[in-house]
């Protein structure tokens, strides 16, 4: 402002030497110095307020990206709470399919207990001689077919496994054609089964396969050499035991229990 006052004050001095100026012309100067003046005020409020816009602006933007900072940092936090969640389930879910692997193995050794009455109350065959030879009715005689049969069966009842096979082994060399001759073998190797004698139950379940492939004893004598294959460590042969049961057998016991085994060998 001050600018323009000196500017006027040489312009009217020099204008008042020359003897040029009217009172006019002083004044047109005067007033075209006020409009310009007044364009300059109004252009450097127009500066001010953008420039205090502006500042509000970047306050502003400021104020945000602090925002955004803290839901980014808490969004960090809940995605780890999120982790920590997720690794806790997927412990417990471990932890479940760890239970439900040993309720299975239970129900399955459930399984063969029962397919083992089953067999041995004669449920398996039908007439085959069941636990009413052991009652107080009259026993058959001594030493006939039936009656070694009886001896057989009520020595692996009572656990005299050696009894047990005598008698059964006693019973094929006399009557090899006969009935249950069949079952007789069946017995002998579970009775090695039963008392920890796997290679030797092996051995005997074979001669079951080999000399009575007809019999209803097949597919639990198969099952069961399996099942002594592995408790001898060998799994490939008790695998391969166990996919034939499955595909010779499909519809029966044997082939179901053989299919639970199998997901729990792999």
């Amino acid at each position: 402002m001050k600018r323009f006052s000196a500017i006027y004050i040489c312009l009217f001095f020099l204008l008042s030497i020359f003897g040029c100026a009217t009172s006019s012309d002083v004044k047109r100067v005067e007033q075209g110095f006020d409009r310009k003046l007044a364009s300059l005020k109004e252009d450097n409020a127009r500066l001010l307020k953008e420039v205090a816009e502006a500042k509000k602006s970047t306050n502003a933007l400021q104020k945000n990206q602090a925002e955004s900072g803290a839901d980014l940092i808490e969004l960090r936090d809940n995605v780890q709470k999120l982790r920590g969640t997720m690794d806790e389930l997927r412990k417990e879910l471990a932890g479940l399919r760890a239970e439900r692997k040993e309720k299975d193995a239970k129900i399955n050794e459930l399984s063969l207990r029962i397919h083992f009455l089953e067999n041995y109350i004669g449920i398996g065959k039908k007439g085959d001689i069941s636990e009413s030879v052991f009652t107080d009715r009259p026993a058959v005689a001594a030493g006939s077919k039936d009656g070694i049969y009886s001896s057989a069966q009520k020595a692996f009842k009572e656990g005299r496994y050696e009894d047990s096979r005598r008698d059964f082994q006693k019973y094929l060399e006399m009557y090899p054609k006969a009935e249950y001759a069949d079952n007789a073998q069946f017995w002998i190797s579970e009775s090695y089964y039963v008392d920890g004698k796997f290679e030797k139950a092996i051995l005997e379940y074979e001669k079951l396969l080999k000399a009575y492939p007809g019999s209803d004893k097949v597919p639990a004598a198969m099952m069961k050499q399996a099942f002594s294959f592995l408790k001898i460590g060998d799994k490939s042969s008790a695998k391969l035991l166990l996919q034939q049961v499955i595909k010779d057998y499909p519809d029966t016991n044997q082939a179901r229990m053989a299919r639970t085994r199998l997901q729990e060998i792999r």
